[in-house]
């Protein structure tokens, strides 16, 4: 499959474009970085590299199910509720919960442990909606998933 994703002058948050032929493959999401499977980024926040295309290769001879896809994805939440759990200190609506594992499945957990909405407000019982928006926004990520993420929080509203 012709990989047209760096040759295309669309904004790059509407750039998502599959770099293999089957469904759960390789793609550039709609930042550019290279993912797999169900939102599953591959290595650091980069476009997909030939030796990518070669492992997933490899890996995936025939292509990545969608049981392989939801499999991965099952394991990598598994570990970012843990994260979750570990860092959270107080009790927490299912809401909350859920906002914070998308948080650190977007973001990563490294920034997990440093962000101060966790640490500076939610384990010291300070849950103020202006203050958790303004400590959550410190971090870069796309502006509509941390918005999400934010109203999802602070008003159990899901989208």
């Amino acid at each position: 499959m012709k990989n047209n994703c760096n040759n295309s002058i669309i904004p790059i948050r509407d750039r998502s474009c599959h770099v293999t032929s089957d469904r759960y493959g390789l793609y550039q999401d709609s930042e550019g970085f290279c993912t797999r499977g169900i939102g599953t980024l591959i290595g650091d926040r980069r476009h997909c590299t030939t030796q990518d295309i070669n492992n997933y290769n490899r890996e995936f001879p025939g292509g990545m199910t969608q049981e392989q896809a939801r499999n991965i994805l099952a394991e990598r939440l598994h570990r970012d509720e843990a994260s979750v759990n570990g860092r959270v200190r107080v009790q927490l609506t299912q809401y909350q919960f859920d906002a914070l594992v998308s948080f650190n499945f977007n973001a990563g957990s490294g920034n997990l442990r440093i962000a101060n909405f966790v640490n500076n407000d939610i384990n010291q019982g300070n849950c103020d909606p202006e203050q958790i928006a303004s400590d959550w926004r410190h971090f870069r990520q796309n502006r509509n998933r941390q918005n999400d993420e934010i109203r999802l929080f602070n008003y159990g509203i899901y989208r």
